[in-house]
């Protein structure tokens, strides 16, 4: 059985010039991950308020930003950079994006499998720069199509579900649902992320049993419990555990962050940082695990506006917006940040898909040691990692199975 992250983003525009420097590319890349994992955190924390499961793609929200991003000005643009933390890489941005997409995608050309894909839909006959084109092309690879949402709206509508549905193997099928856009909107921008690997240490469905998984609010529920015992990298410390599961290749993992028993998950959450991470990370060692994990499948949909607002992004909703770099003019805003996931776990290793929209409109076998016994019966955090730059791909949290 393949295995499968995927992962897409569409902004959706409705009805300056910007240049693009070039610095120490790996500096630049490292600072950009940096950014993007900030952001990730911060997002979560914020996704996480809605309660239950969480699941999402952080690299494809910030990505297709990015691109929104480069047709800013003003205050609108100064927010952006501020809420993204793009504010440390300046004119190097979208150069850094292209090299960090080339990075992950080359690592997708071994064992594992990973697209990244972008584009634009345009209404036919608006005004959109050469210049906002070219570069979302250049760095993004992001084609430009034209569609007519204002004669044609569910016709634009179905181009765009079939492209995503396309780039994510058909997890994402349908992105744009009726109501979500209508005939001011003037630009949809997309980026999609899929993956396909497998675990580079299946899981032997033999030992799969029915436990119990105390899930959150107290509620215990059965669970298809998978199990193994390997050489994994492990960390420890009063507050968590966290295992490190690598795919096919070792290019890509899933790393998973346990509460031990007496903690509660908020405890974690509220502690989760870009330092803590890092922490962790450089913290791990090779042990002996005895790996308990469930099998689970989350399918999850997010309407990001109200969150990129509190987090200080505002202008870019309002008639203050400024998206002048795209057109020439202020007539476009942000109407809706649009975001789904799936992910599948199992055995064999990960399947999973997500899609996120931004709509913008008009104005209008191991040697004897100690072994680390590694028990997720309760609520875990999880992020799969592109383990050469530390980029988090995408990120959850499991707080019920069923």
């Amino acid at each position: 059985m393949k295995n499968v992250l995927c992962m897409v983003l569409c902004v959706l525009l409705s009805s300056g010039m910007f240049g693009v420097a070039y610095g120490d590319v790996q500096k630049d890349v490292d600072v950009l991950v940096k950014s993007n994992s900030m952001f990730a955190v911060e997002l979560y924390r914020r996704v996480v308020q809605h309660g239950g499961n969480i699941f999402f793609s952080p690299f494809s929200v910030s990505e297709a930003l990015a691109m929104t991003y480069a047709g800013a000005g003003g205050d609108t643009k100064r927010q952006m950079a501020s809420v993204l933390h793009f504010d440390a890489l300046g004119g190097y941005l979208h150069a850094a994006f292209s090299s960090l997409q080339s990075k992950v995608s080359a690592d997708g050309r071994k064992k594992c499998k990973i697209y990244i894909a972008n584009a634009m839909w345009g209404q036919e006959g608006f005004g959109f720069l050469s210049s906002f084109k070219e570069l979302v092309d250049k760095y993004y690879g992001g084609a430009f199509f034209t569609v007519d949402y204002r004669e044609h709206l569910q016709e634009a509508m179905e181009r765009i579900n079939k492209w995503v549905s396309e780039k994510t193997n058909g997890k994402v099928a349908r992105i744009i649902r009726k109501g979500d856009i209508d005939r001011l909107v003037r630009l949809v921008l997309t980026n999609a992320i899929y993956f396909n690997g497998l675990w580079n240490f299946q899981f032997d469905k033999e030992y799969t049993k029915e436990q119990e998984f105390h899930a959150l609010g107290g509620k215990s529920v059965k669970v298809q419990m998978m199990s193994q015992r390997g050489r994994f990298l492990y960390y420890e410390d009063k507050m968590i555990q966290a295992v490190a599961l690598p795919y096919a290749g070792m290019r890509f993992s899933m790393l998973i962050l346990l509460p031990k028993p007496e903690v509660n998950i908020k405890m974690l959450e509220d502690r989760l940082s870009l330092e803590y991470l890092q922490s962790i990370r450089r913290g791990m060692s090779r042990e002996i695990v005895r790996l308990y994990l469930p099998r689970f499948k989350l399918n999850e949909r997010y309407y990001l506006k109200d969150v990129l607002y509190s987090m200080g992004m505002k202008d870019a909703f309002t008639k203050r917006a400024d998206f002048s770099g795209m057109t020439g003019n202020r007539k476009l805003k942000i109407s809706k940040v649009i975001h789904q996931a799936h992910v599948d776990v199992d055995e064999f290793g990960t399947e999973a898909a997500a899609a996120t929209a931004v709509v913008m409109k008009l104005k209008a076998a191991c040697p004897i040691g100690r072994v680390f016994r590694f028990d997720a019966n309760r609520p875990f955090v999880f992020m799969v990692i592109h383990s050469p730059t530390g980029s988090i791909l995408f990120m959850g949290r499991l707080a019920n199975p069923s």
